[in-house]
């Protein structure tokens, strides 16, 4: 009985190892960007426990201000936000596109990035950035290469642009 507890344990223990992306692959690029985005906007486990703990209690939860006094500041993350995000750039997983814009609404804008999001896997979209979106500069995104097709059409379909980029 116990070796059969250690055998499952020494198991499980195996595939966590076996199933972790190689460091500094495009996939552990991409754990890692993020792990960082998400501890930058406060939506980790241990936010949503802090969230839970105040509701309970009633106690107000600490703003972001706060929090930076009390932890420090999120530099840190940022700058391996940056630095996951310049990888996958490297890498080619990430690409920049600029599409000339003949609408730029706010409505419009939202329709097509509600559009994107339906179209777009959530850990894709998650790797998405909308760097400009005025007449002039026109829409600059960074995204995965394989998801600009997708962002030229929805643009195309909410009306932003005439006839792509």
């Amino acid at each position: 009985m116990v070796i059969g507890a250690v055998a499952i344990v020494a198991v499980g223990v195996l595939a966590l190892v076996v199933s972790e992306p190689k460091k500094g692959s495009v996939e552990w690029h991409k754990k890692e960007y993020l792990a960082a985005w998400k501890r930058i906007n406060g939506i980790t486990w241990h936010d949503g426990m802090d969230r839970y703990w105040a509701k309970i209690t009633g106690t107000p939860l600490k703003t972001k201000r706060e929090l930076v006094m009390v932890s420090g500041p999120t530099l840190p993350y940022s700058e391996a936000l940056l630095l996951h995000h310049e990888a996958l750039i490297r890498l080619g997983y990430l690409v920049e596109e600029r599409f000339e814009v003949s609408n730029t609404g706010k409505k419009v804008a939202e329709k097509a990035y509600r559009l994107a999001k339906e179209a777009i896997p959530r850990d894709r979209m998650e790797c998405t950035q909308i760097l400009s979106w005025d007449r002039i500069r026109g829409i600059t995104i960074i995204a995965p290469r394989q998801d600009m097709a997708t962002w030229e059409k929805v643009l195309r379909e909410a009306g932003v642009t005439e006839s792509g980029r």
